[in-house]
C-alpha cells in the first residue's frame, strides 16, 4: 500500500502492515500487530542487490515531517555505498570502546600510593613480617602523607628528588634514604602489576632511579652507638624513674639480653619457661629460632611482669591492642635526665660490646646475639644448646649489674634444678 504519510494519515492506521510514501522513495510506516507504529526506510545500499530496512524510529518521538527528512538522510547514505545499520553497529562499538576506556581511565586514576602500599604488602604475604608491614606503613604515612591519595603515575622524578632533599635537609638523612627505598619498591611493584587503559604499561621507569642519576643518595656511616661502661648505673637510674613500668622493664629487659626491640616487645608467655629458665624468641629478623637462658635480673623482671599480666604478650601496649611499639618519649625523658643520647638498638649494641670486652668466645656471641654467618662453615658443625650459654650470658649480666649497682654485691645465680632439660636452640621449652 502507497500514500502519502502525514500525521492524520499514520494516526489513523490500525491495520498490521506497511505504507509506503508516495513523496520519498524507500520511505515508509510499519504498524505492528500490537498497533505500534515505526517509521522504516527499505531500499538497497549502491552496488548490492538485497533490500536494507534502516529503522528510524517509533511515531510519536518522531513526527512524520521529522522521519521524512531523516529518510531522505538515510537514503542519501545508501547511495552512497553506505549501510546505516552497519555504521550504527559502528557507531555503537565506538562509543562502548569510549565507555569502556573512560571506566578504565577512572580506574586508573584511582590507583594511588595508598592502594599500591596496600596491594604490595598484601602480594608479599607471609615473607614480610608484621613488624616490616607496620613500618612500611609509618615511614610512608609519615614522609609522604599527602602523597597518599595521588595517582602513582603523577608521583614525578622531580618531586622525589625534592622530597628526599626536603627530608635531608630537616636533619633526618637516615630517614630520607629509608622513605625512599620504601617508595622505590613500591614502583617496581607497581611498575610489574599494573596497566594503562590502552593496555600498556602504567609506569614506564621508576622515578625513584632519579636519586642515583644526580648521586643525591645521602651517605651514612655505620652508627657505632653504645652506652658507655661507666654511663650504665646513671643510665639505669633514670630509667627507674620512668612512669611508664612496661617501657622501663623493656628497656632494661633489652640491655641484659641483646635481643632487638620487635623480637623482646613480640614475646608472649608461652614463650618464657620459668622452670627451665629460658626465653625463647621464635619471630627473629633472620627467622632463626633463639633461646636464651634467664638470668636473675631477667628473671625478676619477668616475674614482675606476670604479676601484671593482662594478656599473652609479656610487653603489652596500654594504648592500643598489641606490643610496645614506639619508645621514643621515654628515650627522650632518659635523654633529658642524663644528657645520654642513644636508640634502642644502640643497647642491643651495649650487649655484644660487654660481651667482647669480657672475652667471651665468639661463637658464643654470635650465638647470644643469634648473628647467623653463611660465609662461616664451622658455625655450621657447632652444636649449642641454651645451657652451654647460661654462663657467659651470666657472666655478661653479673658484670651489668656490678655498674648499675656498684659496691652491691651481686647474688650467686640460684643453684640450677636437677631435673632441668637440656633445650637445644631453635626450639621451644618443654614444660
Amino acid at each position: 500500500m502507497k500514500h502519502r504519510l502525514y500525521k492524520g494519515f499514520v494516526e489513523g492506521l490500525t491495520e498490521p502492515g506497511k505504507v509506503r510514501d508516495t513523496e520519498v522513495k524507500g520511505f515508509a510506516v510499519k504498524v505492528t500487530p500490537a498497533g505500534k507504529k515505526v517509521y522504516i526506510v527499505e531500499n538497497s545500499v549502491r552496488g548490492g542487490s538485497k533490500k536494507v530496512t534502516v529503522t528510524i524510529g517509533p511515531h510519536g518521538l518522531w513526527t512524520t515531517d521529522n522521519a521524512r527528512k531523516e529518510a531522505k538522510e538515510i537514503l542519501a547514505l545508501m547511495a552512497k555505498g553506505i549501510n546505516p545499520n552497519q555504521e550504527k553497529e559502528r557507531a555503537l562499538e565506538k562509543r562502548q570502546q569510549e565507555i569502556a576506556q573512560e571506566e578504565a581511565k577512572r580506574k586508573q586514576s584511582e590507583i594511588t600510593l595508598k592502594v599500591v602500599l596496600e596491594d604490595y604488602l598484601k602480594s608479599r604475604g607471609e615473607s614480610l613480617k608484621e613488624s616490616t608491614r607496620y613500618i612500611y606503613r609509618i615511614v610512608v604515612a609519615s614522609s609522604l602523607a599527602d602523597w597518599m591519595d595521588k595517582p602513582i603515575e603523577s608521583i614525578t622524578r622531580e618531586m622525589v628528588e625534592a622530597r628526599h632533599r626536603e627530608i635531608t635537609q630537616s636533619g633526618k638523612k637516615g630517614a630520607a634514604n629509608h622513605v625512599m627505598r620504601i617508595l622505590r619498591a613500591l614502583f617496581t611493584y607497581a611498575m610489574t602489576t599494573y596497566t594503562r587503559f590502552d593496555g600498556e604499561k602504567l609506569l614506564p621507569e621508576n622515578p625513584v632511579k632519579r636519586l642515583s642519576e644526580v648521586k643525591a643518595w645521602n651517605k651514612l656511616h655505620r652508627r657505632q652507638g653504645v652506652i658507655k661502661t661507666h654511663e650504665l648505673q646513671e643510665w639505669y637510674q633514670a630509667v627507674q624513674k620512668l612512669q611508664h613500668e612496661i617501657g622501663r622493664d623493656l628497656l632494661v629487659f633489652l640491655l641484659f639480653t641483646g635481643l632487638r626491640r620487635n623480637e623482646a616487645a613480640g614475646l608472649k608467655w608461652t614463650d618464657i619457661d620459668f622452670d627451665a629458665e629460658t626465653i625463647f624468641v621464635e619471630d627473629t629478623k633472620n627467622r632463626q629460632p633463639h633461646m636464651l637462658p634467664m638470668t636473675r635480673p631477667l628473671r625478676q623482671i619477668l616475674e614482675r611482669r606476670r604479676k601484671a599480666r593482662c594478656n599473652e604478650l609479656v610487653f603489652p601496649s596500654k594504648r592500643t591492642k598489641g606490643q610496645v611499639r614506639d619508645l621514643r618519649s621515654d628515650l627522650d625523658k632518659i635523654a633529658e635526665e642524663t644528657g645520654i643520647e642513644f636508640t634502642v638498638h644502640d643497647l642491643r649494641r651495649t650487649f655484644i660490646t660487654l660481651a667482647e670486652s669480657l672475652d667471651i668466645p665468639y661463637y658464643a656471641i654470635k650465638r647470644l646475639a643469634n648473628h647467623k654467618d653463611s660465609s662461616d662453615v664451622t658455625v655450621g658443625y657447632i652444636v649449642a644448646d641454651v645451657e652451654r650459654l647460661r654462663e657467659p650470658m651470666q657472666k655478661i649480666s653479673d658484670f651489668i649489674e656490678s655498674k648499675i649497682h656498684p659496691g652491691k654485691k651481686v647474688a650467686a645465680p640460684a643453684a640450677r634444678r636437677s631435673n632441668s632439660k637440656v633445650v637445644p636452640i631453635g626450639r621451644k621449652a618443654t614444660r
